[in-house]
């Protein structure tokens, strides 16, 4: 496995016309200032490990440095006892929000994955915890569902395998929603319901509590390719910081099962129960 996330030889192997003696040290330059570098180190630091012990290793890393409060901590105990189940939660960060998720449900299963996209899909160390599938056209920048095929097998062959795998089923990071005068997630993805109704387990919601900064959220008001540069960055500027982290009561198979043939239902119930375990207040999506 390579040391580097995003090497400056990755950059030009994606984009041949920048190797050039003149524009090779504009590229350096932005790589450090987009913190890539930063991201690079910590993964070379910890590249000896694997999954959830890799996420725990990069979250205590001194240059990143956050840490988390578990509440519903006693549901891990169910988790471990459950064959397939799948987790949905809300997606604040971008970043930091899949590594904690990996700490929290891939230390008591080791076989957990997560549906990730952009930044996060390209850490080697937690390749095999992350399942890559870019968002639908329209989200962020995305691709058709033919270049996610082999993601959307290889999820449905892991639950059927009897593997847990976790959604973010907003398909990007949560944005300024201006009716709410709140961060918060996009309308979810009904392609995730279709899923967890094609293959029923128990679902446990799980809310992430926090926010980017307000310049990456001025960002995506310009443009959501600018804001997406931002991500690196964002990770690095939570140092310091503890977040609360809440599970929710599993949502049985059986219960699952009465949403069949209603899957944009199924997504507003979940989006629903997720952010009821925000701490004061809960926002519907509509």
């Amino acid at each position: 496995m390579k040391k580097d996330v995003l090497s400056e030889q990755d950059v030009y192997e994606l984009f041949p016309a920048v190797d050039k003696p003149g524009i090779r040290r504009l590229i350096r330059t932005i790589l450090r200032r987009l913190k890539i570098v930063d991201i690079n180190e910590v993964h070379a630091r910890h590249i000896h490990l694997r999954g959830a012990e890799f996420a725990r290793a990069a979250l205590s890393d001194p240059a990143i440095d956050v840490r988390y409060v578990l509440h519903g901590a006693e549901r891990l105990e169910q988790m471990k006892q459950d064959g397939a189940f799948v987790t949905v939660s809300n997606h604040p960060f971008g970043s930091v929000d899949g590594i904690m998720l990996i700490d929290i449900v891939g230390s008591v299963r080791p076989d957990y994955g997560v549906l990730v996209n952009g930044f996060l899909s390209q850490i080697g160390c937690l390749k095999d915890s992350f399942i890559p599938v870019k968002p639908p056209k329209g989200i962020s920048g995305g691709s058709s569902r033919e270049d996610n095929a082999s993601g959307l097998r290889e999820l449905i062959n892991r639950l059927s395998e009897g593997h847990p795998v976790g959604f973010f089923p907003a398909g990007g990071i949560s944005i300024y929603n201006a009716r709410f005068n709140s961060v918060m997630d996009v309308p979810w993805q009904d392609s995730c319901s279709k899923i967890i109704l094609h293959k029923p387990v128990p679902v446990y919601p799980i809310y992430f509590h926090g926010r980017n900064s307000l310049y990456f959220h001025f960002l995506g008001w310009l443009s959501w390719a600018i804001r997406s540069l931002r991500i690196p960055a964002e990770l690095f500027n939570k140092r310091g910081h503890t977040f609360h982290v809440y599970i929710g009561e599993p949502i049985s198979a059986e219960t699952i099962r009465q949403f069949k043939g209603k899957a944009h239902e199924l997504s507003l119930f979940l989006y629903d129960r997720t952010y009821a375990l925000r701490p004061k207040r809960d926002h519907r999506q509509e």
